[in-house]
């Protein structure tokens, strides 16, 4: 639709499409799981170098919005 959207909109959007799938396991190791985009399992040292940055700036500003001093929640909704 083109429309602009927030530098958090644009992160999770980027998120979605570069990681397909991740979720916490709650089974055995306390590590994610990650899927690929042809829905094989992988683990985080099979994820790319730009996968990883992704992943981490996610996590920045998740901790950020729950724990943190809420630099990113002023973003959110501009």
């Amino acid at each position: 639709m083109k429309q602009q959207v927030t530098p958090y909109y644009a992160l999770l959007t980027k998120v979605q499409e570069d990681i397909p799938a991740m979720a916490k396991n709650s089974v055995g190791k306390s590590e994610n799981l990650y899927v690929n985009s042809k829905g094989k399992q992988v683990t985080y040292s099979e994820l790319s170098k730009k996968q990883k940055q992704l992943l981490h700036d996610y996590k920045l500003v998740q901790y950020d919005l729950t724990a943190g001093k809420g630099y990113t929640r002023a973003n959110i909704n501009k």
